[in-house]
């Protein structure tokens, strides 16, 4: 999925006006970078590493467990970052979510 995001990316650069325009320029595609727009680049790097470790070493039990803790991470770290509460949308659509894994964890499909 990486490579096809690049491989389009790339072709996009190529292909468009714009693009084109871009890598004429004096400092290119990066000319409004600054060190702060690695910081994203790494966390989703560090994210990805995490998540197979998660993949490599956790059952599918323990998966699913991360997954609701994650959930309800997220949702919480949002309000705060954000300083609004959640919406009672929000809340609903987690609390549905954190059902449905629970119920898919403790009682899988069969296998046909």
């Amino acid at each position: 999925l990486g490579l096809y995001s690049c491989c389009s990316l790339i072709v996009s650069i190529f292909a468009t006006k714009n693009g084109r325009k871009a890598l004429r320029e004096e400092g290119g595609i990066f000319k409004h970078w600054t060190p702060m727009s690695l910081i994203p680049i790494v966390v989703r790097a560090l994210g990805g590493v995490l998540t197979a470790l998660v993949h490599k070493y956790a059952g599918a039990t323990r998966k699913g467990y991360a997954l609701i803790a994650g959930l309800i991470m997220t949702g919480l770290t949002q309000s705060v970052i954000e300083g609004e509460r959640l919406s009672s949308n929000e809340i609903l659509a987690v609390v549905f979510v954190i059902l449905s894994s629970y119920l898919h964890l403790s009682y899988p499909p069969i296998a046909v």
